[in-house]
């Protein structure tokens, strides 16, 4: 880190041919400038939603961003204090369908940082709500430690609920 205090004969790219002087520095009288080694490493990509999904329809699953991760390069010590990085925002109501969005990513503030790639997808699986009886549906017991397990009843039978895609697929 270097500290420099400025001086009104630093001052350099004056309107050519203009009848200006610089006569004295007001703020900041005195700068720092920090070099640091250039370095990179990948990051988590954080997705900033509001996400308003229409009646009857649900989300299925968990937002998915492709890449998860993006490679972040600047200065080593403010890169290792980095955890992740935030899309732009994103703002989508009255879902009914399936979102795959391209969102821009936000580098962190204060220092210049370079991120690769600049945008990501997101998607959000959105499907029609649906409701579903199953019979017939056998119970198992686990870690009986060895032991012999009787159930009763060994057959139940199951409401479920979720998006259709999935709950028309389901099977005893």
């Amino acid at each position: 880190v270097y500290s420099y205090r400025l001086s009104p004969d630093q001052v350099e790219n004056l309107a050519p041919g203009a009848d200006v002087q610089v006569r004295k520095i007001v703020e900041p009288r005195e700068i720092e400038v920090e070099i640091d080694k250039r370095s990179e490493r990948l990051v988590d990509v954080e997705a900033v939603l509001s996400v308003e999904i229409a009646d009857a329809y649900r989300q299925v699953g968990r937002v998915r961003i492709e890449p998860p991760q993006v490679k972040l390069i600047g200065p080593i010590r403010r890169l290792q204090k980095i955890k992740s990085v935030r899309t732009d925002s994103l703002v989508l109501h009255d879902l009914r369908d399936a979102v795959d969005v391209q969102a821009g990513l936000r580098p962190p503030e204060g220092v210049r940082f370079e991120v690769s790639p600049v945008q990501v997808r997101v998607r959000i699986d959105v499907q029609e709500l649906a409701e579903n009886n199953i019979a017939e549906v056998p119970v198992q017991a686990h870690n009986t430690g060895g032991r012999s397990v009787q159930l009763d009843p060994s057959r139940v039978r199951v409401r479920v609920r979720g998006g259709a895609a999935i709950v028309g697929r389901l099977k005893p």
